[in-house]
């Protein structure tokens, strides 16, 4: 069985039947059944940012969520265990059979707390703009470095940081780091054993990029929910999404930290 993972963009179009999922999927693989669509919590966190921040309406929200469960059949990808759901450890995450409208309800009342992210991504597009003017180098010229060495040259700085990232949110949200977590290592293969590294790692990777005006994004939220689609969707067989500037950064991402998620367009 392959994994899919649509990006949020692609779920609309699909929605609006500006693209026909069944094309779609056997462009992906002719023999459709080897494929299994699913969802993440970065689906339904934009979705409650649509309701409260952009003004999309209750009832297109609900029936945008049905319509997640029709193409997932509820599979999920989530991090860490639930009690209350089927799941099945897939090497890093959990796939589980749970509700989008379910989830959607166990996170709406939680919207708000990633305030202190946002902030921190709409500074560190800043710094990004800073950088590009003390430099003169624009984000055109960016986009056609080798942005992997620029990772590499700046690796230990990175690896420093999330291990101080990581120990501090797992002493506050008392989430266990597993004894053979090897942080020198920085790989995909030792930090999905901990999905706070793993996330960390990501979201510190495309922080750099930002940093470095590769393929920079316009708006704090949107670059906060690429990295949180680009966490979940590590955990899968293929990643679909037609927001270039998103393809070329998780590109080069799951590259050097050695993801082997496929991303393709629609």
């Amino acid at each position: 069985m392959k994994y899919v993972y649509f990006d949020y963009n692609i779920i609309r179009y699909l929605e609006e039947k500006k693209l026909n999922l069944k094309g779609l999927l056997e462009k992906l693989d002719s023999k459709t059944s080897n494929l299994q669509v699913v969802y993440s919590p970065a689906h339904i966190e934009e979705m409650i940012k649509n309701l409260i921040d952009d003004g999309v309406g209750e009832d297109t929200i609900k029936n945008r969520l049905k319509y997640i469960e029709k193409i997932t059949r509820s599979k999920a990808i989530l991090p860490y265990s639930r009690e209350s759901l089927k799941q099945e450890y897939i090497d890093g995450a959990y796939l589980s059979e749970e509700s989008p409208l379910a989830m959607y309800e166990r996170l709406l009342p939680t919207y708000g707390q990633n305030e202190t992210v946002t902030s921190h991504q709409k500074q560190k597009i800043e710094n990004g703009k800073i950088n590009e003017k003390n430099t003169g180098i624009t984000s055109k010229e960016a986009n056609n470095t080798d942005i992997k060495k620029t990772l590499e040259d700046n690796k230990a700085n990175l690896i420093e940081i999330i291990h101080h990232g990581v120990i501090s949110a797992s002493e506050e949200h008392n989430i266990p780091i597993p004894n053979n977590l090897d942080f020198n290592n920085f790989c995909f293969d030792m930090y999905k054993k901990c999905f706070l590294a793993h996330e960390a790692a990501i979201e510190k990777i495309f922080e750099e990029f930002e940093l470095r005006r590769y393929f920079p994004e316009k708006d704090e939220k949107t670059s906060t929910y690429d990295v949180t689609h680009a966490v979940y969707a590590s955990f899968c067989d293929i990643l679909v999404t037609s927001d270039k500037r998103f393809l070329k950064k998780a590109e080069a991402a799951f590259d050097w930290y050695g993801v082997k998620t496929k991303i393709t367009k629609p």
